[in-house]
């Protein structure tokens, strides 16, 4: 994908991903659930102590791929959806 998406302001522990990036013309389709949870859980095992400095860069960088790689610009079909959604 050729879109930059600006994740700056977004908070892992207490907003939505996919809101986040359908804001800015993106999604995760079938994926935002599970990236999600599974972004909160990294940072919930870092702000507890179950893993080191070093283990949460790892474990962000592992993310980042899964991330990436289901990270799509939305097509008019979702545009509309996600609309419809909100009314």
């Amino acid at each position: 994908m050729g879109k930059t998406v600006d994740m700056s302001d977004f908070d892992a522990l207490t907003d939505n991903m996919e809101e986040h990036l359908n804001k800015q013309g993106c999604s995760l389709g079938d994926e935002a659930e599970r990236l999600q949870k599974l972004l909160f859980s990294i940072q919930y095992c870092y702000i507890h102590g179950v893993l080191t400095d070093s283990q949460c860069k790892q474990a962000n960088q592992k993310f980042l791929k899964k991330f990436n790689a289901a990270l799509h610009e939305l097509t008019p079909e979702e545009i509309k959806k996600n609309s419809e959604k909100g009314k």
